[in-house]
């Protein structure tokens, strides 16, 4: 993605609170040399700025997922915002009448993290069922208790939780944020944008 000064942000904590608002990411990888795309549903845990790993889980009979542990690949999640917006030229009311110059784009939101994918496969091994579990949980935390007053699922206890399941955690290489909203238009365009 490219990220133009006027509209990038790098600072974490709003780039990982814009992810806990859209969990909801593209994971893209690019296994001999295609690429394939999947929506895991990652959660976002932030030990420290530097250790920043995104952990989900994904259905383990996806064609991304390696018998190896690690992905030799650098792996994309793209993570939009909930609410982009056409721009069409007609909004630009003080360039349009002075230049003509003006073409229709979209303003919008999107965070894109990089980094290096561990997959947690084999469910035979404690480990990995632990992980799974605690991502189901975390998932289920997450996206549930506001809507249908989460109190657990008890995701350990559960035989079977997450069988068919393979989890994703990416240790982050690079991230970056994208909030294109028309501020780097005049004034008059900002406000025909706007208005």
């Amino acid at each position: 993605m490219y990220l133009r000064t006027v509209h990038t942000d790098l600072h974490l904590p709003t780039l990982y609170a814009f992810i806990r608002s859209n969990p909801l990411g593209i994971l893209t990888t690019a296994p001999r040399g295609d690429y394939a795309a999947t929506s895991p549903a990652p959660t976002l845990k932030a030990k420290a700025l530097v250790e920043a790993a995104c952990n989900s889980s994904s259905n383990s009979s996806n064609g991304q997922v390696a018998p190896s542990n690690t992905l030799p690949q650098e792996t994309i999640i793209l993570f939009n915002g909930p609410a982009p917006h056409y721009v069409t030229p007609k909004f630009y009311v003080a360039m349009k009448p002075d230049t003509g110059k003006v073409v229709p784009t979209w303003d919008y939101s999107a965070v894109q993290v990089y980094g290096t994918a561990t997959i947690h496969l084999d469910t035979s091994l404690p480990a990995t069922r632990t992980f799974l579990a605690t991502q189901l949980d975390d998932l289920s935390r997450q996206s549930e208790e506001r809507v249908l007053g989460f109190t657990g699922t008890g995701g350990a206890g559960r035989p079977g939780r997450g069988a068919a399941s393979s989890g994703f955690e990416i240790a982050i290489a690079e991230i970056g944020g994208k909030f294109k909203m028309s501020q780097e238009l005049k004034e008059g365009d900002r406000e025909g944008v706007c208005c």
